[in-house]
């Protein structure tokens, strides 16, 4: 089979004038924040060749993060006469309230060849709570759109000169938690996506829960179940797991 490149970067920190800070060059993965149960980030933006800086200290324990990326991969390459290029700032560990820190993912995307559009743009935030009610119990709350050739995770949406961008909003709930030897998941999502050229607009929902119980330190049981529907393009489909 064929072998592939996920990531080849080099990182170096430690300046003095930035002690904390990281800077890198290369095709590194940049994913910030998933769930679980679902096997999915919703909030990335790495992947491409790019450079950047990770972890610049602004105070009040929040960190800055940018990155400028290409359309290309070690892997592949973009299309004779098709270019890309996007910005992504990232803020995280915002203090909101007690237990509460916000992190704001701005992207901005430019190029020349790409379908209807030469641009897009896109904005994540996420909170997230711990001892969410009661103690032991975490909450995530995602809110998120996006436009053009910006993809609603902070990366790149349909650069292959061909498909047209899209217009995305999602809005996704996550509890977490582990209160000893039991631990457990749940989710709640729904996004809108439509195609800026055909106009044609899906709707996806999704609803699915996760228990655990440990038996021992090496042995765990897990149990979950998820259930997505999309409606609007043709007949509603369905995909559920156990």
């Amino acid at each position: 089979g064929a072998v592939g490149t996920e990531q080849a970067y080099v990182e170096m920190g430690g300046f003095s004038f930035a002690p904390e800070a990281k800077f890198w060059a290369g095709q590194r993965r940049l994913r910030l924040q998933d769930i679980h149960i679902l096997d999915y980030v919703l909030v990335n933006y790495g992947d491409n060749q790019g450079a950047g800086v990770t972890d610049i200290a602004l105070g009040g324990g929040a960190k800055l993060g940018l990155g400028v990326f290409t359309g290309e991969k070690f892997d592949t390459s973009m299309k004779p006469g098709v270019e890309a290029t996007r910005f992504n700032i990232d803020v995280s560990e915002i203090a909101t309230n007690p237990g509460g820190k916000l992190r704001v993912l701005l992207t901005a995307v430019n190029g020349t060849g790409l379908a209807d559009s030469s641009s897009g743009s896109g904005l994540s935030l996420v909170h997230n709570q711990s001892n969410f009610m009661v103690d032991g119990l975490n909450h995530a709350l995602f809110l998120q759109t996006s436009m053009g050739h910006a993809r609603i995770d902070g990366q790149f949406e349909s650069i292959d000169g061909v498909s047209a961008g899209k217009k995305s909003t999602r809005i996704a709930d996550s509890l977490s938690w582990q209160m000893g030897p039991l631990g457990g998941q749940t989710v709640l999502a729904y996004q809108v996506n439509q195609d800026e050229k055909t106009g044609v607009e899906t709707k996806d929902t999704s609803i699915g829960g996760r228990i655990s119980y440990a038996f021992s330190k090496d042995f765990k049981l897990l149990v979950d179940g998820a259930t997505t529907t999309r409606t609007g393009s043709g007949p509603d489909q369905q995909l559920s797991k156990l």
